[in-house]
């Protein structure tokens, strides 16, 4: 692949999403977390990646979404390499990780601002975003509420948006 990778073209959905080849990732002197995996997920289907824990299920997560690079090996996602465009991985596809970055001492609003501000999204654009994502979470009652008072399951709605 060049350097210069763009996003998927039309005719995507005859390759893999996603493609492993050969990765292995080690964390210190430890056993490797992943040993040369290789294997490929295709579209249209619903994939699980299950195991027993320590097995490298978030490893491999983490290394599908750039924001962890293999030690050997190479991975794709909608045919770009994780070590050359992370960032077009990361604007193209959703990863919700089992703990995320939610501020318990901020409400649901201030949360949504915070997001918004880390992302970059303009002034202009927040009002109708929030509006459809609170709406999506069916969080539109609870903006004012602390993120920490929250069930877990709103927890990771607002997560989800």
């Amino acid at each position: 692949m060049s350097t210069a990778e763009t996003a998927p073209q039309a005719g995507w959905d005859d390759r893999p999403l996603v493609r492993i080849d050969g990765v292995t990732k080690r964390f210190g002197d430890a056993p490797a977390a992943l040993d040369a995996v290789s294997g490929t997920i295709g579209g249209g289907a619903i994939t699980g990646l299950v195991g027993p824990d320590g097995a490298g299920k978030t490893t491999l997560i983490r290394l599908m979404t750039g924001l962890m690079l293999p030690d050997t090996g190479a991975v794709e996602v909608l045919g770009l390499d994780t070590r050359k465009n992370a960032a077009g991985i990361q604007a193209a596809i959703g990863y919700m990780p089992q703990r995320f970055g939610l501020y318990e001492d901020l409400s649901v609003q201030e949360n949504l601002d915070l997001y918004a501000d880390l992302r970059g999204l303009p002034k202009s654009e927040r009002a109708s975003a929030f509006d459809e994502l609170l709406a999506f979470t069916d969080l539109k009652r609870f903006t004012g509420r602390l993120a920490g008072k929250l069930s877990g399951g709103m927890k990771q709605k607002l997560g989800l948006a």
